[in-house]
């Protein structure tokens, strides 16, 4: 933004940027701390809902021998069928 020739002085200023760097992280934080807010809702509410998914990870883990990767989540039936039912 700083090298940027078709801003003004006055959108490179500190405060400006500082703006900016508020609402990229707040972005971010803000939908990630939602979709698990609304999650933990939807499964603290339905306990058979929670135990299928708690057995899901568990089985999960077993098989990797670890810590689950992002990639290895996103590949769990029950885990995405939940976050698309709830997460618009």
């Amino acid at each position: 933004m700083l090298d940027s020739p078709t801003l003004s002085a006055q959108d490179k200023a500190a405060w400006r940027l500082a703006l900016e760097a508020r609402t990229f992280v707040g972005a971010g934080t803000e939908t990630t701390g939602n979709t698990l807010t609304v999650t933990m809702f939807h499964l603290l509410d339905n306990p058979e809902m929670f135990q299928t998914l708690k057995t899901e990870i568990q089985d999960a883990q077993r098989t990797s021998k670890g810590h689950l990767e992002y990639q290895e989540l996103q590949r769990l039936p029950y885990l995405v069928r939940i976050v698309q039912k709830f997460i618009p």
